[in-house]
């Protein structure tokens, strides 16, 4: 709450006088431990002046989101934007393992390697992992994930990200024509400006007829929209 002396003549003072009695006279809050953020973007005092004179959103402020501790995070150079297509479909697993929310996997180190190390070539670096439900193909990736943070991986892949997309929700709201296509294509943007991301599609036996129309209106599905680009070594 402010303090009770910004209550005392509000209608007397003009609106930088009122502003400044909200921002600075809160209990326990010094100027020494302000912090400035304008629309997620954290600024400097400077900046935060210039913006309430001119309005104009300063430039160069580091980009970031607030963690659940209210510090600002900032967003790594080469990381995807958190507003675009891989957050929306995916889920960071190296981000999960570096925030400890993955379970520690198992006797799987055997695979864990080998598929790090098949990720690790220049050419034919995309492993299927192939097996009955239940037996842990997707804890190996996970595992990767954890191996990653650890450092415990090939150095072609030790700056790595993870990212676990779901078919289903690369189809959700597609019935019209074009727009599945239109999301394959906006991920893998995405993924090639990242420049280290890994993609891994749990139920990839899905990935055969994902987003095919099955008719003859030339809808093409989502492994022939990757498979190019996989080819060349442009996505993994």
């Amino acid at each position: 709450m402010a303090n009770n002396n910004f209550f005392n003549d509000p209608f007397g003072s003009d609106m930088n006088d009122i502003f400044n009695n909200m921002m600075g006279n809160m209990n326990g809050y010094n100027s020494e431990n302000r912090r400035y953020l304008i629309n997620g973007q954290e600024v400097t005092p400077e900046q935060f002046a210039q913006y309430r004179q001119s309005g104009q959103l300063p430039q160069g402020g580091q980009q970031g989101q607030v963690s659940g501790n209210g510090r600002m995070t900032a967003q790594q150079p080469g990381q995807p934007k958190q507003e675009g297509m891989l957050a929306k479909l995916g889920r960071n697993l190296t981000q999960e393992a570096r925030d400890g929310l993955l379970d520690p996997v198992i006797g799987r180190n055997k695979e864990i390697q080998e598929t790090a190390e098949i990720l690790g070539r220049r050419t034919k670096n995309n492993p299927v992992l192939v097996g009955d439900a239940g037996v842990g193909k997707t804890a190996v990736v996970e595992g990767l994930a954890q191996a990653i943070v650890n450092g415990d991986v090939p150095a072609a892949i030790k700056d790595k990200e993870i990212y676990s997309i779901d078919i289903s929700s690369l189809e959700a709201g597609t019935q019209f024509r074009g727009a599945f296509e239109e999301n394959i294509q906006n991920l893998m943007k995405e993924v090639k400006a990242a420049g280290n991301v890994i993609l891994f599609f749990d139920e990839i036996h899905q990935i055969l007829g994902a987003g095919s129309t099955g008719g003859e209106d030339g809808g093409k599905g989502l492994a022939d929209i990757i498979k190019p680009a996989l080819s060349r070594g442009e996505i993994s």
